[in-house]
């Protein structure tokens, strides 16, 4: 027998063409910078309802004024003589203290109430501390309004106004009830009177006259 000599045909596998991986390449370098810039509108979307803060007093105010201070400054103004309520704001930078009297307090007495309530305020927060700026750092400043009616020109209206602001070395206290000068919000008040009465006459003689009827 003769014997049959097998040929074993190998088959070569494809690989990728130098067009081929150049196309990938190619691709690879377009799609790259879009899924970046897809990222970033992704994020953008997702934090758009988000607002943006610019904290201005960034390494100032410190040491903060905490919820706690101001709950036992509350209670502190609240105790003292005269005073019906107490509201205390806090903005970034400011407190801002709004204390309601009763309604007869005289104007000697309102002022010894807000000295007091200043005093009340240092008890709890030393101004020193809270409300003295230093050379490299900001703090608060510090209001204090101190009434019993609003609004009221009656002549029975006291309202005094305490400013710190931290560039300042001692308050600033004014009675706004009494203006500065008397003799122009006299006159002030009587102009205003007068064009009032002058409006309430134009007002009257343009109300329809009753008209008889023609014979």
């Amino acid at each position: 027998m003769s014997e049959k000599t097998k040929t074993t045909k190998k088959t070569k596998k494809k690989g990728l063409s130098r067009s081929g991986i150049v196309l990938i390449i190619g691709l690879l370098i377009i799609l790259i910078p879009c899924l970046v810039f897809a990222g970033i509108l992704l994020k953008s979307y997702v934090e758009s309802n988000k607002p943006v803060i610019a904290d201005r007093f960034d390494g100032d105010l410190d040491p903060a004024i905490t919820q706690e201070n101001i709950d036992s400054l509350k209670s502190a103004l609240s105790a003292l003589p005269q005073v019906e309520n107490v509201e205390i704001e806090m903005t970034t930078a400011q407190l801002r203290i709004n204390i309601d009297t009763v309604d007869s307090i005289s104007e000697e007495e309102a002022k010894q109430l807000t000295n007091d309530a200043y005093n009340s305020v240092n008890s709890v927060l030393p101004v020193k501390t809270y409300f003295t700026a230093t050379e490299s750092m900001k703090m608060y400043d510090l209001t204090i309004n101190v009434f019993n009616k609003i609004g009221n020109d009656d002549g029975t209206m006291v309202y005094y106004l305490l400013t710190k602001n931290s560039k300042m070395s001692e308050p600033g206290v004014q009675l706004v009830s009494k203006p500065l000068d008397e003799e122009l919000a006299k006159q002030l008040r009587g102009e205003t009177e007068a064009e009032s009465s002058e409006v309430s006459v134009n007002e009257s003689d343009l109300a329809p006259e009753d008209g008889g009827s023609e014979e």
